[in-house]
Parts: structure tokens; C-alpha cells; sequence
């Protein structure tokens, strides 16, 4: 298994991806936009280092055989973990 390091820079705009997905983002919005990221860091921070990658790479727009051929993985298994990845995040949420 490969090791992945992501730099703060593509975290962040994983998480504006996600942003722009839940929210307009307008400036009237920025502290409520603010604190979803914050959220969000949090949440992908406390995932393991496979789950951030591929949650990672699918905000990055990555296909599921691009995340495959990046990970290791079989895309059956990039499509399962993500819907998991996805539960647990929104099971994250609904606890905070």
C-alpha cells in the first residue's frame, strides 16, 4: 500500500468543493461557510489515511478508476468505500 500525503492546500479546496456543493458560498454567508469547513476538516480529520485519501481524490474529481489505479484498490472496492466514507461523514455530522 502506498503512503499519500496531501498538502494543506488540497484539503482546502476539497473542502470549498464540498462548499460549493452544500452552499451558494455568497459573502453574505462566510461565517456560516467558514464554520462548515471547519466542521468538515474535522470530520476528514478523524477518518483513517486510506479513507482521507479517497475522499481526497473523489473531491479532486478523480474518477473511480483513476482512484483505483492511485490507490491500489479495485474500483468495486473504491465505490463501496466511498458510499461508506459518505455514511460516516454524515453520521459525523449528525453527532456534532
Amino acid at each position: 500500500m502506498k503512503k499519500f500525503g496531501f498538502s494543506f492546500a488540497t484539503m482546502m479546496v476539497a473542502m470549498l468543493t464540498l462548499c460549493v456543493v452544500f452552499t451558494s458560498c455568497s459573502s453574505e454567508e462566510d461565517d456560516e461557510t467558514q464554520a462548515m469547513l471547519r466542521q468538515l476538516y474535522r470530520m476528514i480529520n478523524r477518518l483513517g489515511q486510506l479513507e482521507k485519501s479517497i475522499i481526497l481524490l473523489y473531491l479532486e474529481e478523480k474518477s473511480y478508476e483513476e482512484i483505483a489505479e492511485i490507490t491500489g484498490l479495485t474500483i468495486t472496492n473504491v465505490a463501496t468505500k466511498l458510499n461508506r466514507i459518505k455514511d460516516k461523514l454524515k453520521k459525523m455530522n449528525k453527532e456534532e
